[in-house]
């Protein structure tokens, strides 16, 4: 370790006075009767980051990290080719591991960006609220993608066929809702 360098270990007060969001050029917002607790963590560095890696090595095993890791890239692909191959689904991006970035286009809303948001967003929130998985999104291009993250240490092939299943199914249900209204 360099001698001009110090790095604190354990709590140390960051930022209580609203430090944060001066450097990002923000004005901070506190509610001084709370306490809040972000301030007074570990700090986040290349040490921290290095423990956390340290423990689930530890935890886990090098070669079991690295056959989740190879199992959940194969699961990426296999649902990357389920994607491909339906009609009425766009892969918007490649998917070399374990994200696969994706929308639902119907063929009515095919040249409508933002029709083609709105159905996805809805059906994003459909799946989302079955409780038994959770997507996120990401605009790519200019079009929005819900996005499909493999990654948990439980996640099994079951898992991702279930997400699947329930991409599916709620496209039909978001396409019948729009035709009702």
């Amino acid at each position: 370790m360099r001698g001009d360098r110090h790095v604190p270990v354990g709590p140390q007060p960051v930022g209580v006075g609203g430090d944060r969001a001066a450097e990002r050029g923000q004005e901070a917002h506190h509610d001084s009767a709370a306490v809040n607790f972000r301030d007074w963590g570990i700090p986040l560095g290349r040490r921290f980051n290095a423990l956390k890696l340290w423990f689930v090595l530890r935890s886990y095993g090098a070669e079991a990290l690295r056959e989740m890791i190879r199992e959940h890239v194969a699961l990426g692909r296999e649902l990357a080719d389920w994607v491909d191959a339906e009609p009425g689904f766009e892969r918007l991006a490649p998917a070399p591991l374990a994200l696969v970035c994706m929308r639902h286009v119907p063929a009515a809303l095919q040249n409508d960006e933002p029709a083609l948001a709105a159905h996805n967003a809805a059906l994003m929130a459909r799946v989302n609220a079955s409780g038994k998985v959770h997507l996120t999104h990401t605009t790519l291009a200019g079009k929005y993608a819900i996005r499909v993250a493999i990654g948990s240490f439980r996640t099994e092939r079951r898992h991702v066929e279930e997400v699947w299943r329930l991409l599916k199914s709620e496209a039909g249900t978001v396409r019948d809702e729009r035709r009702e209204t």
